[in-house]
């Protein structure tokens, strides 16, 4: 369960940065202007252009994790029929843990 609540921590960041939308598509247009103006502030060499595509294609497989792989390592392990029970545990333990993830913001 631990690839389950690391996929959807990562998830609900990209969500709260704006990167993805509902439906699990990525949200390009808001990933990168968020990274050109904070760009405007930075080193040339701190967010170089290929790294924002390494973090843009990280941000598409969480959210492919998190609509599509969660069913199926589900059902790897034998629980397909319990997505409803693992999304309620989810979401509770992502509640508990919000005020004990550190991230560096949405950048």
């Amino acid at each position: 369960m631990a690839v389950v609540r690391t996929g959807v921590v990562a998830y609900m960041r990209w969500r709260e940065c704006g990167y993805v939308r509902s439906d699990g598509s990525v949200d390009e247009l808001v990933y990168w202007d968020k990274w050109k103006k904070k760009r405007r502030t930075w080193d040339t060499r701190t967010m170089a252009l290929n790294k924002a595509r390494v973090r843009l294609n990280s941000i598409r497989v969480d959210a492919d994790f998190y609509h599509r792989g969660i069913k199926i390592y589900l059902k790897i392990l034998g629980y397909e029929n319990q997505t409803d029970w693992v999304y309620a545990q989810i979401a509770s333990r992502y509640r508990g843990t919000r005020e004990t993830d550190s991230f560096d913001g949405c950048g």
